[in-house]
Parts: C-alpha cells; sequence; structure tokens
C-alpha cells in the first residue's frame, strides 16, 4: 500500500513538471508566429492583423519587410508599407513648411488692415470735428488743407533775481475760462477732440489731459479761438489700461478752466504670438510636433508612421492662462492641410475671441494611411510698447 502511494505521488509530480516545462515552449512558438522573423526562408508568412498588432504593441517597422499585415481591410508587405509612409511623410513635411510661410504672410497682412483701419477711423474722426467746427465758428476752412499743428509754448519758470517779464493782461470781468462741452468723452491718441465754451482767449496756448494716475500731458493744438478749441489727445505710449480722467484749459493769462471728465484710451497694436503645448506629449501611435516654427505660428504634424492606424485627439494650448494689460484676443489663425484623398482632418473646437483668454484646442483625427498638418497662431490686440521682448506675458488665472 505505501509503494502504492509513493508511485501515485510520483505520477502527479511528474505530470505538474511536464506542463511547467510546455509552457514556455508554447510561449515561444507563440512569439515565432508573431514575429516572422525566426520563420525559415522560403515559407509563405502569416498576415497579421492589425488587432492583433494593437493588442500586443508591435511596432510594424520591427517586421521584415515581406512580412504581409491586414490594416483597414487591405493586405500590403510592410516594406509596401514603409514606401507609402516615407512618400506621405515627404508631402506632409513640404505642405507644412508652405504653411509656415503662409503664417507670416497672413498676419503681415492682418496687421496692415488693422493700421489702416485705425488711421482711417482717426480721419473720419478728424473730418467730422472739422465740419462741426466750420458749423459753430460759421466760417468754412480751406478745403484739403489740414489745419496747422502747434505744440503748446511753456515758459519756463524765471530763476531767482530774474525779471517775470511782461505782466499779463487782466480777462476782461476777471472771467476764468469755461468748458461746456467735448465732441468726444473719450479718445486715443492723435484723435481730435472739439472743445466749445468761453474765455480762452485770442492767444493759443494750453490743453491738459489727465492720461493716467497723477500723470498729465499736454494736447497739440488745431485751431484756438475765444469760444473753440480743436485739440488732439496726446501720444502717449506705456499706458497699460484705459483711464477715467478729465480734461482743462489753461490760457495764455495762466487761468484754469473747470475740469470735465475725459477717457483716455491708450493706442492699440496687433500681435502674434506661438501658442505653447499645454499637454505632456501624448503617444497616439503616430503624434508628431514638427521643428518648423516661423515667428508668428507653431506647425503641428499628425501622421501614420509610426504604428500605421488611425488616432483621433485634442492638442491643447494655453490651458488655464490669460493675457495682461488689457490685451484682447482678436483672432485665431488655424490653417491646415490633409493627404489626398483621405479621410484625415483638424479643427479648432474651443477658442475665446474677444476676451484675454489665450485657451484654444484643436480636435484631429487620422485613418491608417492619412497625414494632417496645421499651423496655428493666436492674434491679439494690445497697447502700444506694453510687455516688450519675447512674446507676451502670460500668467495662471488668479495670479
Amino acid at each position: 500500500m505505501k509503494k502504492t502511494f509513493i508511485l501515485f505521488f510520483l505520477l502527479i509530480m511528474i505530470f505538474i513538471c511536464s506542463i511547467v516545462m510546455a509552457q514556455p515552449l508554447m510561449q515561444k512558438a507563440e512569439i515565432k508566429q508573431i514575429n516572422p522573423q525566426k520563420t525559415q526562408k522560403g515559407k509563405e508568412l502569416k498576415v497579421l492583423d492589425e488587432k492583433e498588432l494593437k493588442a500586443k504593441k508591435i511596432d510594424v517597422r520591427t517586421l521584415p519587410d515581406s512580412q504581409r499585415i491586414r490594416i483597414e481591410g487591405k493586405i500590403m508587405t510592410v516594406g509596401e508599407l514603409k514606401a507609402r509612409a516615407a512618400n506621405q511623410e515627404r508631402k506632409m513635411k513640404t505642405e507644412a513648411n508652405r504653411l509656415a510661410k503662409q503664417a507670416e504672410a497672413k498676419f503681415r497682412a492682418y496687421k496692415g488692415r488693422f493700421e489702416q483701419e485705425q488711421a482711417r477711423r482717426q480721419n473720419n474722426l478728424r473730418a467730422r470735428a472739422r465740419v462741426e467746427l466750420e458749423t459753430l465758428i460759421k466760417t468754412p476752412l480751406k478745403p484739403g488743407v489740414p489745419l496747422k499743428r502747434q505744440k503748446p509754448v511753456i515758459k519756463p519758470k524765471p530763476k531767482e533775481g530774474e525779471p517775470e517779464g511782461e505782466p499779463e493782461e487782466e480777462l476782461v470781468g476777471g472771467q476764468n475760462p469755461v468748458i461746456t462741452r467735448l465732441s468726444v468723452s473719450h479718445g486715443q491718441p492723435g484723435d481730435p477732440v472739439l472743445i466749445s465754451g468761453q474765455d480762452f482767449g485770442d492767444r493759443k496756448a494750453q490743453v491738459a489731459v489727465f492720461v493716467a494716475s497723477g500723470d498729465v500731458r499736454w494736447a497739440l493744438i488745431d485751431y484756438w479761438s475765444p469760444t473753440q478749441i480743436l485739440a488732439s489727445v496726446p501720444n502717449v505710449a506705456g499706458i497699460p489700461r484705459s483711464y477715467n480722467g478729465g480734461l482743462y484749459v489753461k490760457t495764455a493769462r495762466g487761468r484754469q478752466s473747470n475740469l470735465i471728465s475725459f477717457r483716455f484710451d491708450p493706442a492699440m497694436e496687433i500681435v502674434a504670438f506661438m501658442p505653447w503645448y499645454h499637454n505632456k506629449y501624448r503617444i497616439c501611435y503616430a503624434d508628431r510636433f514638427s521643428k518648423n516654427w516661423s515667428s508668428t505660428a507653431i506647425t503641428v504634424r499628425h501622421s501614420y508612421t509610426s504604428l500605421y492606424w488611425g488616432c483621433s485627439k485634442d492638442d491643447e494650448f494655453h490651458h488655464d492662462s490669460h493675457l495682461p494689460n488689457g490685451s484682447i484676443v482678436t483672432n485665431i489663425d488655424f490653417t491646415k492641410a490633409v493627404s489626398e484623398p483621405g479621410e484625415a482632418d483638424a479643427r479648432v473646437s474651443v477658442s475665446h475671441v474677444g476676451t484675454n483668454n489665450p485657451y484654444v484646442k484643436v480636435h484631429w483625427w487620422s485613418t491608417a494611411f492619412d497625414w494632417v498638418t496645421y499651423t496655428l497662431a493666436v492674434y491679439y490686440k494690445r497697447p502700444k510698447e506694453i510687455d516688450r521682448g519675447e512674446g507676451p506675458t502670460i500668467r495662471p488665472k488668479g495670479n
């Protein structure tokens, strides 16, 4: 009985050992089927399906060129796929370079249109102010001849012991000048302001404009009479935002008028900057960023040249950030190129034009044999001479 039990135990142990030893051999056979590099020369290789490749995370480029694979219903050798991929890669790089150059030209055109619109707006304001002035003084000015602009003469204070010069004439009745009306309640540098009132005097003097807290600048004078003054908002750069200040007149005799409310708006300019990618690099089989950078836009490429099957993702730029100093996003410039024929595409899915939020999300997708490349630039309007240097200052919200 004892011998029978020992024999039975030995048979069980032999059976368990045979199973354990057979498992590596089975795994090796499975790898041999999936990795055709181990197959005998001249033997027809198994057709590998993309689902099998994805499941086992096998990079197609590591397989021999003679290996046949099935991707999206099409059977081809790895060599044929590599050749096709290389050709498509060249086409994509060519298109990416073209888009990068095109982005530069598009920004120059956009900036030129903005500057022309600003000049047109100011010319229209000046024409309206001129017509209103002619109506008030009942004297037509020479058509087509601009009013002569003069800077106010500010006399320095005499040094101690020096004569103070001729005494100023006294106004009849001793009245201070009074501003009764402004043609506009706000303006940018160079915008005309028609000031109506009384007792301004015959001699051209000064118009003061508060452009910031404690900062007073003198306007340029186009026309001066005892009741009408046509002045231009002083040219001041570096003021980051609008300021609800005021305006007053100081006559040649040193008398100062009442202060009337006037909002100073800083001069604006258009700037473009390259968005920076928010997400960490995510492998989507063929997720790529190119090195083709222009001064205004980033060029992004997505192709199938890694594992050769389709993908769909979102590219995010400037997540949870904002533009400082009153800057406003005016346009998202997005231009794409896709393989033809194909089903790859990309589009801007989220943006915030009209706000100080530069966040942009681009949704893209491609199939196994397609690619898509695009350029992206954010155009924004900011006060002149603010945040000069390497692009805008982007700060997280709440700071």
